[in-house]
């Protein structure tokens, strides 16, 4: 947009001598129209960074929980299988005992 901007104003500049100063005037009130354009689509892309970037940190923590949960689950799992063998073991030994009886 900025290089079509330029664009406009050299064309501007260059038939400001042969063209009605009426025109001139139109030309000049399009071109500061299509800035504030620019300017406000600009706002715009900003603030949807900002939201982007918001949304990226909210990715970010969701996968440092689901790291978190994995590592919960990881070690649940080491001590269901400990008491599993734990308990097995303990059952053996009571079937032992018990035929020796």
């Amino acid at each position: 947009f900025a290089t079509a901007l330029d664009g406009y104003v050299l064309a501007i500049n260059s038939y400001k001598y042969t063209t009605s100063s009426l025109t001139l005037k139109d030309a000049m009130a399009s071109m500061l129209t299509i800035s504030s354009d620019i300017g406000r689509m600009s706002n715009s892309i900003l603030l949807m960074a900002d939201q982007i970037l918001a949304m990226a940190d909210n990715i970010g923590m969701q996968a440092d929980q689901i790291i978190l949960v994995q590592e919960q689950q990881n070690l649940n799992i080491q001590t269901t299988q400990a008491s599993v063998l734990a308990s097995q073991e303990m059952a053996i030994n009571i079937i032992k005992l018990r035929a020796l009886d």
